[in-house]
This record gives C-alpha cells, structure tokens and sequence, in this order.
C-alpha cells in the first residue's frame, strides 16, 4: 500500500519502461505514471477476477476514464492479457519503441524532463492531477472491497488452483 501511495503522491514526473510482461500490480501501477514506454512484445493483465479478487489502487476508477467503460469491463472483467497496440491505443502507454531503443528513449525522455524549469513541471504535474483526492478515496473503497474478497472461498480456490497448477473448481464460486 506505502510504494503506491508514494507513486500516487510523487511530486516528480515519474517515467516507466515496461519490458515484457505486467501482471496485476505491474499494470496498475502503470496508470499512476506520467510517461509508459515499451516495446511491441509487451504484454499487460490485470488477473484479480481470475483469483477471486478485485481491481486494486484506483484501477475501477482510472480504467474507464482512461479506456471507455466497455474496454475498462474487458480488461478488468475478463482477466485477459492485452498487448502493447491496444495499451497504447487506449491512452495506457505512451509511446511503443522497438526492444533495443526502450532503454535509451527512456533515458532520453528522463533528460529531457530534467532539463526542465522544475516549478513549472511540478506545478504543471500537479494540474494535470487535479483528481488526486477522488483517486485516493476510490483506492481506500477499492483496498476495502480487496480485502474482504481475499476472505472469500471463491479466492482460495483461485489461489489453490494457481498455486497447485490444477483447473479452479467453479462449484467455489457460487
């Protein structure tokens, strides 16, 4: 909870890489970042549903505004992976690069940044994140909800069946 409430309140632009895969919390916390640069190969699922659980950091909230509803229900709802193309399609990347110029955009964005007059960035963050305060309310709703789905039944049988390597049994789920 601490490293997402420090990513959500970080007053500096925040500048993510993504290299390969971002399950659960690695894709959410994306949507906290200021600027997301990957590469075609990238893959992104958020899989709580799947484990009995529900979105987590404010993703219910931010998904919809960012992607549509009906594409925020398809990747919170089905639990599905999704690639690069449609994550930048739908504003949740920032830009694709190929694999070997991920490093050095990133780099190069990060210098950029840093060459800026630091009050105007900060302040300029600052507005672009004028929904601060309705995302933390919608996180504490979510952590709540979060925490009381990790009790349920049908969450341990996802994770028995995850950790197992076995089918979940659907019968737990009613």
């Amino acid at each position: 909870v601490s490293f997402m409430n420090a990513l959500l309140n970080c007053k500096k632009t925040v500048v993510a890489e993504v290299s390969g895969k971002a399950v659960g919390i690695g894709t959410t916390m994306l949507l906290h970042c200021d600027f997301v640069y990957t590469h075609g190969e990238a893959q992104f699922v958020m899989p709580f549903i799947n484990l009995g659980l529900v979105p987590e950091y404010a993703s219910s909230y931010i998904l919809p505004r960012m992607a549509g509803r009906r594409r925020a229900s398809e990747w919170l709802l089905l639990g599905e992976p999704f690639g690069a193309q449609e994550a930048y399609q739908f504003g949740m990347v920032t830009k694709i690069v190929e694999p070997e110029a991920l490093r050095d955009t990133v780099s190069k964005v990060a210098g950029k940044l840093a060459a800026k007059p630091a009050y105007a960035l900060l302040q300029s963050k600052a507005l672009i994140n004028n929904e601060a305060e309705a995302i933390h309310q919608h996180m504490d709703v979510e952590l709540d909800v979060f925490i009381e789905a990790m009790g349920t039944e049908a969450a341990q049988e996802a994770f028995d069946a995850f950790l197992h390597k076995r089918p979940i049994n659907p019968e737990k789920f009613k």
